[in-house]
């Protein structure tokens, strides 16, 4: 139906933590360092740092096993945060319980997660040596993020050498703090530590079953917005410097993904960026920590992103998947800078840091987190955890390049579609009327590959789904009457999935949902009307030739059939009810809808051959609109289609 119009950084970081070291190593530091490495100690800005200020600073050190993990959302500051269970096999420094409570930013609720690159992510069988301080919240938290948990190999050799200089470094500091009321209850025998290693391919992964996350955006060619936040900035920095630090880091990133990062202003956030929990894969970049997410001044900065998933797909697909590799689609993005640095004021290294944590909330982890790393391609990496300070700014290294290529190929990106709702006719026998209980799975793909389509994990009682090329049809199995429900909250009757797939990656998941079940019990053959339907707009649910009832029927005289007003869920008997275009400035086009119906816009310079112009639309009001539509090279016509 168609009508016209004429991790923190530090400056070294893991997700999220950097900093710049300036002090000389002792003996004894660099002897842990390169222990540390050996151990794969999972390193953030703290490693850069000498294990006694580690001790000191922590109330409380211990060699313990995680026995639970539990993610929550605080009502405090809205952030989803895990508690982890750790039992206690050896007491370092300060007085512990059997059982200790640690928290940390990040984990997963209600089908909702959130990744902090500077939260390690602890998984129920590891053992570790962790240095915990107290929170603000009165948790107690790890110190120096990643650094503050040590993952012990299980080399008896290795792990024994370790310890050793810990309690070298403990010394007679053994008293510590009182932390026994983080007690909690648990009995049972430690579980074997989980076989596989955590962030192997350089992406941030969610902390329980390993799968990353990317924005969907792009793929649509379609561009990824960032607000900034610039309440408060390094001393001696000015708004204009640290916008155009932030336009040459996003370009970074855009020259080797192809996507295209757009400015959408300023804006006082009025809390942290990563206490913000939004739909609209935005980045929220903030020039300051004003709100003290950043837990120490020697971390320059900290960036992560919040993601979906569904329960049904546990390994991921509802944010494509890119040469064999599932996601979880990311809802939004963050990045806190440390304004109190001293290193962030001067502007290059304001630049990197900002950089960096970008790739932290487009999902890349760190490089390298080993602070005498000897392999150059992961220590001039942008995302290596330590800033350089070198005055490069927002230059990526070699390393950098593949790895972000990997999530966001620039030259092969997933296919598409969009969600779909059928309001379903039922009789008795069941209808056989073209465009009833049946919708087009609308495919597109920005490099024109040839799609296929299938389906999957079909969950409906009232009938079956089926697949004719690219359109499903549902088959009830008796006749059934329920009203429709709004489709804004994912309520159905019955619902499928599909996706598409260029032979090379596959488009995120897309639902199909039932909304509405609607009887037809006249005539005897269904002619697709329901009843219910045919009663409020004719006053009766048998067909008359006499008031214009018939589906074939134009009550109104709008040149729309009755079951063409019944498919489109237009007024019948009303002639100004229609698919219309309600306004045109010239560049923005707006048409009456109806929500979550697909529409598409095409356009045409001789109102013979038509193209599609932009990505569909799927209003969820019943205003549908589409813009930058303006054209300087002669008139153009376009033409707005309803998606079967």
């Amino acid at each position: 139906m168609t009508f016209a119009i004429a991790g923190r950084w530090n400056a070294n970081s893991n997700a999220e933590t950097d900093r710049i070291m300036h002090r000389p190593c002792s003996r004894l530091t660099l002897a842990l360092l390169v222990l540390v490495w050996t151990t794969k100690l999972p390193a953030s800005t703290s490693a850069q740092r000498s294990l006694k200020d580690r001790v000191t600073d922590a109330q409380t050190v211990f060699r313990g096993a995680v026995v639970q993990v539990t993610s929550f959302r605080d009502t405090t500051d809205h952030i989803i945060k895990t508690a982890a269970d750790v039992k206690v096999d050896e007491a370092l420094k300060g007085r512990l319980p059997d059982v200790i409570r640690i928290v940390l930013n990040g984990g997963t609720v209600d089908g909702h997660g959130m990744q902090d690159g500077l939260s390690p992510r602890l998984r129920i069988g590891e053992r570790r040596l962790f240095f915990l301080t107290r929170r603000a919240d009165g948790f107690l938290g790890a110190v120096d993020g990643t650094a503050g948990t040590v993952l012990l190999t299980g080399d008896p050799s290795q792990d024994a050498s370790l310890l050793a200089l810990i309690r070298t470094a403990v010394g007679k500091d053994t008293k510590g703090a009182d932390v026994t009321d983080q007690a909690v209850a648990w009995s049972g025998v430690v579980p074997p530590p989980p076989a596989i290693a955590m962030d192997a391919s350089g992406l941030l992964v969610d902390g329980t079953s390993g799968v990353p996350s990317r924005y969907l955006l792009q793929d649509r060619g379609e561009p990824i917005e960032y607000l900034v936040d610039a309440q408060t900035l390094p001393a001696g920095l000015t708004v204009e410097q640290c916008l155009g630090a932030a336009t040459n880091a996003f370009a970074a990133w855009s020259a080797v993904t192809g996507i295209n990062f757009k400015f959408a202003g300023l804006q006082n956030f009025g809390q942290s960026s990563a206490s913000i929990s939004a739909n609209d894969q935005r980045i929220r970049v903030q020039f300051h920590d004003n709100y003290n997410y950043i837990s120490s001044n020697s971390t320059l900065g900290r960036g992560g992103r919040q993601y979906s998933y569904l329960q049904i797909f546990p390994s991921g697909g509802e944010g494509g998947k890119v040469s064999g590799q599932e996601y979880y689609p990311n809802t939004c993005g963050f990045v806190v800078l440390n304004h109190r640095a001293s290193q962030m004021q001067t502007l290059s290294t304001f630049e990197e840091v900002l950089c960096h944590e970008i790739g932290h909330a487009l999902g890349l982890a760190h490089s390298s987190e080993n602070p005498n790393e000897s392999n150059p391609l992961l220590s001039e990496a942008m995302m290596y955890y330590t800033a350089h300070g070198d005055g490069r700014g927002a230059k990526l290294g070699l390393y950098d390049p593949p790895v972000i290529q990997k999530v966001y190929p620039p030259d092969n990106t997933p296919p598409y579609g969009y969600d779909r709702v059928m309001d379903v006719v039922t009789a008795s026998p069941q209808p056989n009327v073209p465009g009833i209980n049946s919708v087009q799975l609308d495919g597109h793909d920005l490099q024109n590959d040839t799609l296929t389509v299938a389906l999957s994990n079909a969950a409906v009682s009232v009938g079956d789904f089926s697949l004719a090329g690219n359109t499903i049809h549902f088959t009830p199995n008796d006749l059934w009457e329920a009203p429709r429900v709004d489709p804004a909250n994912q309520s159905d009757y019955g619902s499928v999935f599909a996706r598409f797939s260029d032979g090379v990656n596959e488009s995120p998941y897309i639902r199909v949902r039932i909304v509405s079940l609607n009887g037809d019990s006249q005539p005897a053959t269904s002619d697709g009307i329901p009843d219910s339907w045919a009663l409020q707009y004719f006053g009766s649910k048998t067909p008359s030739a006499a008031n214009l009832s018939r589906a074939s029927d134009d009550k109104d005289g709008d040149g729309l059939t009755n079951l063409q007003e019944w498919i489109a869920g237009t007024d019948p008997t009303v002639a100004s009810s229609n698919l219309q275009i309600t306004g045109f400035d010239g560049s923005t086009m707006e048409f009456a809808a109806r929500p979550y119906d697909l529409y598409e816009v095409l356009s045409s310079v001789d109102l013979k051959t038509w193209t599609l112009t932009g990505n569909p639309v799927l209003p969820k009001t019943t205003t549908g609109s589409v813009s930058s539509l303006a054209n300087s090279s002669g008139a153009k016509f376009f033409r707005v289609r309803r998606v079967p």
